[in-house]
């Protein structure tokens, strides 16, 4: 069987990263037998000192499909949505996982919009690698034969709280000393 070369798009939290590297592994152990995968992840793939945000908007416009772990963690984080609107917006087939407890149920807007498949579900598992290989070019009577795979990993397991810290009240001395900071900013000089 010729194997053809396709790209896929992971888009996760960085406090998923851990989940998400499980899912890019657990991908291509079911999809590199039938097509040439290249997984693009950047908790795996941006080596310090990458100029990360280049790297991310140029696999963004040559994946040929994204996927979006959609977690408590991710689902209200900007730059998760905004790789949801990049893949729109360059007409590219995304799917929602949910993971972490997330039902799809609870996908805010524009996510809730999208078909999504929650993870948990054998069923849904099923559906993504289906879906994944019919894009990536997959003859269909091979997708019905060849989607056994390997166990999928727990990614419930190292999908916990966010690990930034929400964030805390600003100091009243802080406050102040902002105020100076932005009278010097705007060139007026207030005295104390």
């Amino acid at each position: 069987m010729t194997k053809s070369k396709s790209h896929l798009f992971i888009s996760h939290a960085a406090d998923d990263g851990p989940a998400a590297r499980l899912l890019l592994e657990w991908l291509n152990d079911n999809l590199k037998l039938h097509v040439e995968i290249n997984i693009f992840c950047s908790s795996h793939d941006l080596a310090p000192g990458t100029p990360w945000y280049d790297q991310i908007t140029k696999e963004l416009k040559q994946c040929r499909i994204g996927i979006l772990l959609a977690t408590p963690n991710s689902i209200h984080r900007g730059w998760v949505l905004f790789e949801a609107g990049a893949l729109a917006g360059h007409g590219k087939p995304h799917i929602p996982v949910c993971a972490g407890g997330l039902k799809k149920s609870q996908l805010v807007s524009p996510l809730n919009e999208l078909q999504a498949i929650e993870y948990s579900d054998p069923a849904g598992r099923r559906l993504l690698l289906e879906a994944i290989a019919r894009e990536l070019g997959v003859p269909d009577r091979t997708i019905a034969n060849f989607i056994h795979g390997s166990q999928p990993p727990d990614l419930d397991a190292v999908i916990g709280k966010p690990s930034t810290p929400p964030l805390s009240p600003v100091p009243e001395k802080a406050k102040a000393g902002s105020d100076s900071i932005g009278a010097l900013l705007r060139g007026v000089v207030q005295e104390p």
